[in-house]
This record gives C-alpha cells, structure tokens and sequence, in this order.
C-alpha cells in the first residue's frame, strides 16, 4: 500500500539531541573562517538540522561544520541577490514553508491533545497482549565462534569483525556445534522432568544468574535483550522450556518460563499516551484528505498532467 505523503511527512519530523559532553555552552570547539564555534553553537546547528546531517556529523565532524558553513555562505548571498523572488525558486519555498506548518501545526496537535484516563483505560484493555511479560530462569552454554568464508560483501566483513571481537573475549574453547549438542541434550533431560537448577549448576556459564538457579529475571517486549531471545521468551507459557536460542557468536540460551503477567497499566500508560496522540493525528490528517477528495469532472485532461513534465502545462488540443 502507499503511503500518503502528508503521512511520510507526519512520520519524519524528528531533531537530533546534540550531547555536549560536560562542556560548558561556552567552551570554543573550534574556529570556523574567523569565527568561534562554541558548544553551545554546535548543539543548536545540530538541534535544528535534518537527521542525515547529525548522522554524517557523527562519521566526520570537521567535514560535516565545513558543509554547513558554505551552505550558509551560499545562502546568504543568494539573499543579497534576492534569489527568492525568481522563479522557481520563490515557489519551491512557499512549497518548503507549507510543509514546515505542516509538521508544526501536527507536532502542535499531538503535544497539546487531552488523553483522559478513560482512554488510557480502553487502550490498555484492547491491547493488553502487547504488554504481556514473562518471568524467565536460563542456562547459557559458551562456545567459541569459528571464522566465516571470506568474501568482499559488506555484511561478510561485518560478520567476520563481530566473530573476530567474539573469539578475542571468549572464555571457553568450545566449538559451537559442541554447546549446540550440549543444550539440545539439556533441553531433553528438562522436558523430560528434569531438575532446572540442578542442570542450571552443573552446566550454566551465566555467571550473573548461576548462583540464584538461573533466576534471569522478566522479559518484555520493550526490554533491550536481543531479539532472537525476547522473541523466544515471549512466546513461552508458565512452564514451558526453550529450544536452545544463539545469541551473537557467543552462547546458546536456554529458557524456562517461570509466570506470565501483565505489565502494570501505570508503567506503561506514558507510552500509551504518546500512542493515542499519534492516532489521533493521524486520524485528523486521514479526514482532512477525505474531505478535501476532488471530484474529478474532466478525467481526460487530468491524465493528460499525468502524462506531462512536471511545470508544463499539458498540450492543447
């Protein structure tokens, strides 16, 4: 399906957090043709830059200021020649300055909308499987990853940088098709009966977790673990216990769900606010375009514009 672009338009609108290490707003970060770029100058540059700037910024700083500054430059003196009275620049602005209070009136739209406590209450109730958590205990088995075929692709190289760093902090010499052999027979001997912090002592290298019987703690689906992990503990019900779960090139996981529960209405309802307001926008921009639908009285001609170069007016008959 395509997206509409006042949707796409709706869903880019976002400022880069420009960290200042500490520093003073004051402190000189560099001179810049003459001039002192302070911290303070660099945070507001990057507030109020594009995201792919602020992304470029942080592969080459030095390239990315220098960039700026002859935009600017550039800009300035395309100011003093009143550039912005021709054609087509002068259009393409006022299609720039529109798009801009569009972004502003939604953002000012979602921030200021009322979400009651009622609609909190609906939400949470409507969607209430999203915030299931489960209570997990695991037995990690180590293994040392092998190297990958060579090759010139991107991920290749990507790959064989991960195994490399992986290999350099290993603590077991243990080929992985050894500890994958090892955790398919745990998970037997656990299905089977049997005892989870039993097997958890003999066999675990989760150091964190070992001494409490494996006691790994609760998974949701906003936790920050790996998504091969939270994807198979979210799936568990109270009792059950994983197949053997790679995670990196490091270790299989093997889990064994504990309870399943339901994340309180209160931790979540911040999130759920910031959902409602999206919706609602969405909502409103979604009728806006329902109400504004042309009723099309001269179809030949309008595909005649479909047909043209944009900025030519179609051919007369």
């Amino acid at each position: 399906m395509k997206t509409c672009f006042l949707f796409a338009a709706l869903a880019a609108t976002l400022c880069a957090q420009a960290p200042s290490g500490g520093a003073s707003p004051d402190t000189v970060i560099a001179t810049v043709d003459g001039n002192k770029l302070t911290v303070g100058d660099l945070q507001k540059l990057l507030s109020n830059s594009r995201p792919e700037l602020y992304q470029y910024f942080r592969q080459n700083p030095p390239d990315a200021i220098a960039q700026v500054f002859a935009m600017r430059y550039l800009a300035a003196e395309a100011e003093k020649l009143k550039l912005y009275d021709e054609t087509p620049w002068k259009e393409q602005l006022e299609i720039q300055r529109q798009e801009l209070m569009f972004q502003a009136m939604t953002t000012h739209e979602r921030n200021h909308y009322q979400v009651s406590s009622d609609e909190i209450a609906a939400f949470y109730e409507a969607n209430k499987i999203r915030f299931e958590q489960v209570k997990v205990k695991d037995i990690k088995i180590s293994f040392k990853p092998g190297q990958v075929p060579s090759g010139t692709s991107p991920d290749d190289i990507k790959k064989m940088a991960e195994i490399a760093v992986a290999a350099a902090h290993s603590t077991t010499d243990r080929p992985e098709a050894d500890a994958k052999k090892i955790a398919d027979d745990l998970v037997k001997q656990l299905r089977n009966g049997g005892d989870f912090s039993k097997l958890v002592a003999q066999y675990s290298e989760d150091q964190e977790t070992k001494e409490s019987g494996g006691e790994f703690g609760v998974i949701k689906s906003t936790s920050s673990y790996p998504a091969d992990l939270k994807t198979a503990a979210l799936r568990l019900k109270a009792g059950d216990v994983s197949e053997p779960i790679k995670v990196g090139n490091v270790a299989f996981y093997i889990l064994k769900a504990e309870e399943r529960t339901f994340q309180p209405m209160a931790e979540v309802s911040e999130t759920i606010v910031q959902e409602i307001r999206q919706q609602h926008v969405q909502q409103e921009v979604k009728d806006l375009v329902a109400r504004f639908k042309p009723v099309i009285e001269n179809p030949q001609v309008l595909m005649q514009f479909t047909s043209t170069p944009a900025g030519q007016a179609p051919p007369k008959k």
